[in-house]
C-alpha cells in the first residue's frame, strides 16, 4: 500500500511497508526522508545498479539537521521514495565537499 504527502509542494509517495522498516532500522521516517530533497543543499547522482527504473541516490540535511542519503525515483508528477538512511562516513565527505 501506498502513502504520499505533499512537501514544499513536491508530491512524495512511498511504500507504507517500506516506511515501517525504515522507522524500525534507521528511526527515520519517510517525511524527514523526503525532506532532504527539497533542501537546496542536497547532492544528487544516478543510482547505476540495475533496476527496472531509472533510481537517484541524494545525499542532504533533512528538516531534523542530520544528513541522510535518500534513494529514490522520479514518477513524473510524483517522487517515489524507495529509501533513507543516514548518510555514510564517504557519502557525508562528498556531500561537504559538494
Amino acid at each position: 500500500m501506498s502513502e504520499n504527502c505533499l512537501i514544499g509542494g513536491v508530491l512524495f509517495e512511498w511504500d507504507s511497508n517500506k516506511a515501517e522498516l525504515v522507522l524500525k532500522e534507521h528511526s527515520l521516517t519517510m517525511q524527514e526522508c523526503a525532506s532532504v530533497l527539497i533542501n537546496e543543499t542536497t547532492i544528487t547522482k544516478p543510482d547505476y545498479r540495475h533496476y527496472d527504473e531509472e533510481r537517484f541516490i541524494s545525499t542532504g540535511y533533512s528538516n531534523q539537521a542530520k544528513i541522510l542519503t535518500v534513494i529514490w525515483t522520479d514518477r513524473g508528477d510524483r517522487i517515489r521514495l524507495i529509501t533513507g538512511f543516514k548518510a555514510t562516513k564517504d557519502q557525508t565527505k562528498e556531500f561537504h565537499r559538494g
